[in-house]
């Protein structure tokens, strides 16, 4: 990781688990890598770490947690936004249900390889066919080469 162990020993009322995915979202969301997260960053990756949200929305957010700038925020920022508002939010069945749906393009009740891997570029994840792969090899309970829905809900849940 890009900040290597500088974090781990800070408090930040995160377990040690909460505070690896917090940094891996950063280090997502930080395309750059300049060590902050602007505006435009967080619009481009939000969809990818559950966040559904508006343009407008995603700038108040920005103003609100960027108290540096109100323009981008730190990692210490963000690590606030993360406990306020990802570790808050739930994503519903219904969502995971709308976006396998959205993800089923020729609509047969299943997510293929091809599906798998249009839905993760789509939400702006770079993944190599090897990394499909294994993410369908992961949750394919029944091993047929597709996920159907509840195999899919088991990966978000």
């Amino acid at each position: 990781m890009t900040f290597g162990g500088r974090y781990n020993n800070m408090d930040y009322g995160l377990s040690d688990e909460e505070l690896t995915e917090c940094l891996e979202i950063f280090e997502f969301l930080d395309r750059n890598h300049d060590q902050r997260v602007d505006l435009e960053e967080f619009f481009l990756g939000e969809n990818s770490i559950g966040l559904n949200l508006s343009e407008p929305e995603l700038e108040v957010l920005v103003h609100r947690f960027g108290k540096l700038s109100g323009s981008f925020l730190t990692f210490e920022e963000f690590i606030e936004f993360y406990k306020e508002c990802m570790l808050t939010h739930e994503v519903s069945k219904s969502e995971v249900t709308k976006m396998f749906n959205s993800a089923d393009l020729n609509k047969d009740g299943y997510l293929d390889l091809h599906d798998l891997k249009y839905m993760l570029i789509s939400q702006g994840e770079i993944v190599s066919q090897d990394e499909v792969n294994s993410l369908l090899r992961d949750y394919d309970k029944n091993q047929d080469g597709k996920l159907n829905l509840e195999e899919f809900m088991d990966s978000i849940y």
